[in-house]
């Protein structure tokens, strides 16, 4: 009988064990930096919806706002109501920042005061406000003297910090 004897193999050193671990630890390393990536992404399109929110409801506001001003009631001249406050001699641009604004409360005109069911929005934190203000400047148009009136619309979104001010000059006939 002819026997052959076989080397046996080799031990391992490891080497394999130290490859698949290092390769292990790889892996999850690039899981977890993808899973924060996929994290910040979808805080980031959550933020840019929630400014989509603060600029559809300022909008429904300064549609509101015009609603009021044109009420046969109102007057651009004689502004009967203590939320309609008429700009004083030093009116700038920027005099709606500069004055102490009480946003969600009481200086300011609220979202549905245009119209008579007064409506709340979905997916704001508050409803959406304006100040309404008579500009101290009067414009000869089409024959006729016209008051320029200045409307200012606060609105946010679900989080507080998604703020959108807009603004809107309108011309009321005397």
């Amino acid at each position: 009988m002819n026997l052959r004897h076989r080397t046996p193999p080799r031990r391992q050193q490891g080497i394999a064990l130290a490859l698949v671990l290092v390769l292990l630890v790889a892996t999850t390393m690039i899981g977890t930096t993808a899973l924060r990536t996929a994290r910040i992404q979808e805080q980031l399109a959550g933020a840019t919806y929630d400014r989509a929110v603060a600029r559809a409801a300022g909008d429904a506001a300064m549609i509101d706002a015009h609603l009021f001003v044109y009420r046969p009631e109102f007057e651009a001249i004689n502004l009967p109501w203590a939320p309609v406050f008429t700009a004083n001699d030093g009116w700038t641009i920027d005099s709606w920042r500069l004055r102490d604004f009480d946003w969600l409360g009481g200086s300011v005109q609220t979202f549905g005061d245009g119209r008579v069911d007064g409506t709340a929005l979905m997916r704001v934190k508050n409803n959406p406000t304006y100040a309404v203000e008579r500009v101290p400047m009067q414009v000869a148009q089409r024959g006729r003297q016209e008051t320029v009136v200045r409307v200012t619309v606060r609105a946010t979104g679900a989080r507080v910090t998604s703020e959108h001010y807009s603004m809107a000059f309108i011309l009321m006939p005397n």
